[in-house]
């Protein structure tokens, strides 16, 4: 027989190619990157979760439409919800994931971490176009040792941690913050704490920041109605969240802000609310005073950051090979 002529496809497609993906409530996004290819990504599509019944159907319908064979490619997969045990469940979406399962389907181990560990491994690619310094601070470091929070305030709230001891040895810790009981500073917030919590008992963090001037639970404040009264209002609730974040978790080498905390927070108004109120923690304000705070955007976020992570796993694995 003679021999098969590679397609244009097989033939441009790097030998080392990785899947990376975010499913995110009502989407999964899907990329290809090359190794070592952490923002640079050959193919991004995304699907609505709702056409699929399984995430295994959505993901063999990306790999049809991309013209790949998955199985023994590196995989990396960022979720809205907690990662723990096999059974993965995903927030605003139907779908259970098994992480055994999708082993078979790539005939290898298959990566998962939270959507709030994503992006902070996102932002550990450090430049002047995405980070912005909060005050008078110099970009974020990662080549030592330290730990930095991230905050993660978009479709919900979470936060995580990153640990390193130079920037070949990194770690994350995943966290459900948001959902720590919300913590009232004020009249304005107590009546709000109080009606929150006649709904659902106790009352989150995330529910608190997610109020909007037109929900009920701001009745009997002037918050209720007034957008630019809420945006204030909020700037100061968000700065006591992120402070006892840094509190709980001593990430005292900075905190790393993400999605709607960069519009929040764009106003200068805004950001004296927040940092006065972050920085008033009892018995820690000189070193609150001193914490290194920036906001990130960065296209594709969660993918970057699911190819970062999976750049560090297939790193360490090979090292103990």
């Amino acid at each position: 027989m003679g021999e098969r002529k590679l397609s244009q496809f097989e033939a441009t497609r790097p030998a080392t190619e990785r899947v990376l993906i975010d499913i995110d409530g009502t989407r999964a996004s899907f990329a290809l990157a090359a190794q070592g290819q952490s923002t640079s990504f050959r193919l991004v599509r995304e699907y609505r979760t709702a056409h699929y019944p399984t995430a295994t159907d959505c993901i063999m319908g990306f790999a049809r439409d991309a013209g790949i064979n998955l199985e023994g490619l590196d995989c990396a997969i960022a979720v809205s919800g907690a990662v723990s045990g096999d059974a993965i469940r995903i927030a605003r979406c139907p779908w259970i994931i098994s992480a055994t399962g999708f082993g078979y389907l790539f005939k290898k181990p298959v990566h998962f971490l939270n959507d709030s560990a994503a992006i902070l491994w996102a932002a550990t690619q450090v430049s002047h176009s995405t980070h912005r310094s909060l005050g008078a601070y110099a970009l974020p470091d990662f080549s030592g040792g330290g730990k930095w929070l991230g905050i993660n305030y978009q479709s919900g709230l979470g936060a995580a941690l990153l640990i390193g001891r130079d920037g070949s040895d990194i770690q994350h810790v995943e966290t459900e913050a948001g959902h720590c009981a919300f913590a009232p500073v004020g009249e304005n917030e107590r009546k709000l704490w109080n009606n929150l919590d006649r709904i659902r008992s106790p009352a989150s963090w995330e529910r608190a920041l997610f109020a909007e001037a037109s929900d009920p639970c701001w009745r009997d404040t002037p918050i209720a109605g007034d957008p630019k009264l809420l945006i204030k209002q909020r700037a100061e609730m968000f700065g006591s969240f992120v402070g006892d974040a840094v509190l709980a978790t001593g990430a005292w080498n900075g905190v790393l802000l993400f999605g709607n905390a960069v519009s929040l927070l764009s106003g200068q108004e805004q950001l004296a609310l927040f940092d006065k109120r972050l920085e008033s923690r009892a018995n820690f304000q000189l070193q609150l005073r001193k914490l290194p705070r920036w906001s990130v955007t960065m296209p594709n976020i969660n993918l970057v950051g699911a190819a970062r992570f999976l750049e560090n796993r297939c790193s360490a694995i090979a090292e103990i090979a």
